[in-house]
């Protein structure tokens, strides 16, 4: 597995860039794609660029934007970035469905740590699908073997 550039980088040697305003390092946004893959399928693809390959979850019904709603995720095989696993749903390949949702996404907190740990909090910035988000694995051995995640609006008012 891959490390991300922020994790292999050595500080000492050449620095990181840093945000003018706040001294903190710059945080790149990554892409995100939500697809629906067909006119009368009621199943979604959620897709989240990270560590140089493409996250897949298949999501029931549309996300749930009210942060008392869940929904539960199952984690897709992973794709590589360079098979067009964006660029033919933007760019209105029919054979994969309706392209429901895109932008860009940004971990909160380190995001390949948190995937491992099976605890991601993130921020989309899509055209539907705005504000913060939780991609949280689920518990118990058996859903583990289906590696079954729960998608949850957070409240942005907290």
């Amino acid at each position: 597995m891959t490390l991300l550039h922020r994790e292999r980088r050595d500080d000492a040697r050449a620095p990181a860039p840093r945000s003018r305003a706040s001294g903190r390092p710059v945080v790149r946004a990554l892409r995100f794609v939500i697809r629906k893959p067909g006119p009368n399928a009621s199943q979604f693809e959620l897709r989240m660029e990270l560590d140089g390959v493409v996250k897949c979850w298949a999501i029931p019904r549309n996300p749930d934007t009210d942060p008392a709603g869940r929904r539960v995720a199952l984690h897709t095989e992973d794709q590589a970035i360079d098979d067009s696993a964006f660029e033919s749903i933007v760019d209105g390949d029919d054979s994969l469905g309706e392209l429901w949702d895109q932008g860009t996404w940004i971990a909160q907190g380190p995001a390949l740590a948190s995937y491992r740990r099976g605890q991601l909090k993130f921020e989309l910035r899509g055209r539907r699908m705005k504000g913060h988000w939780t991609l949280a694995r689920m518990g118990n051995a058996s859903t583990r073997k289906k590696d079954l995640w729960l998608l949850v609006r957070r409240d942005d008012a907290t």
